[in-house]
């Protein structure tokens, strides 16, 4: 996407040194509003006006749409209409009510932004007939939105053993990045098992995130720092986690 960068705009209209956060409301029909932290805004944030090379399509969010690199994607407000700089949240509508999960304990859970590292195995797939043993390719994407993705790990046997993965480049950051690792398949039952996310196991690492305010925003951000990642919990990963057990392809 091509658009001019949030921190631009913030620095020509100023910001008033008690306001720690940014409300951004859209133009659609239910004012789609949420509350942005004033230091994503000073970082990365962009107000998006194309896409591959043309305008905003009107599905995309013509004319305007705020665009957060490694952020969730309800955080990208279309058909942006107003920002607003506040002092604290504005616990708007759709952020209290949808995207705020009920937690076990009763408690809510509360702006979480980032895409954590995510991956999947997109080869082989479901459906995809091997026809004779012999030398196949594992190969998928795997993403993180706090920075570059650093190293993949594949298993071939449920998780007994795992392999590094070949990472195609260029690798960059808060992009996808494909990866690739060879298999000898001697034609039984396997499991393959996508790389591991989360606290105590993750195979598919990201590079330390890259936090920093750029340019000469540095100064009107002082005080101001990004939120830290939240875990995904293992109930929001739907049914690749179900049961406890390892995400899989299995192949007989």
């Amino acid at each position: 996407m091509t658009g001019v960068m949030l921190s631009t705009l913030l620095e020509e209209t100023g910001i008033d040194p008690k306001a720690k956060w940014l409300v951004a409301e859209g133009a659609d029909a239910p004012a789609l509003s949420r509350s942005v932290p004033i230091a994503k805004a000073l970082d990365d944030a962009m107000i998006a006006l194309y896409q591959n090379g043309e305008r905003l399509m009107p599905g995309n969010g013509y004319p305007l749409r705020l665009l957060l690199p490694g952020w969730e994607g309800n955080m990208n407000v279309k058909w942006l209409r107003r920002l607003k700089l506040v002092e604290a949240p504005a616990m708007t509508y759709y952020e209290s009510r949808t995207y705020a999960p009920i937690l076990p304990n009763g408690k809510a859970y509360q702006f979480y932004f980032l895409q954590e590292v995510k991956s999947f195995i997109t080869h082989p797939s479901p459906g995809l007939m091997l026809k004779a043993p012999g030398f196949y390719e594992i190969s998928g994407i795997a993403y993180s939105g706090n920075g570059r993705i650093s190293k993949v790990m594949v298993s071939a046997d449920g998780g007994q053993s795992w392999a590094q993965a070949a990472l195609h480049e260029p690798v960059l950051s808060k992009a996808f990045t494909r990866f690739r690792v060879p298999w000898s398949w001697n034609g039984g039952p396997a499991v393959l098992a996508k790389p591991r996310m989360g606290r105590g196991g993750q195979r598919a690492a990201h590079a330390r995130p890259d936090h920093r305010v750029r340019g000469q925003t540095a100064k009107s951000a002082a005080g101001h720092r990004l939120p830290e990642p939240a875990l995904q919990r293992r109930d929001q990963l739907g049914d690749q986690q179900r049961g406890g057990g390892e995400p899989c392809l299995r192949i007989s």
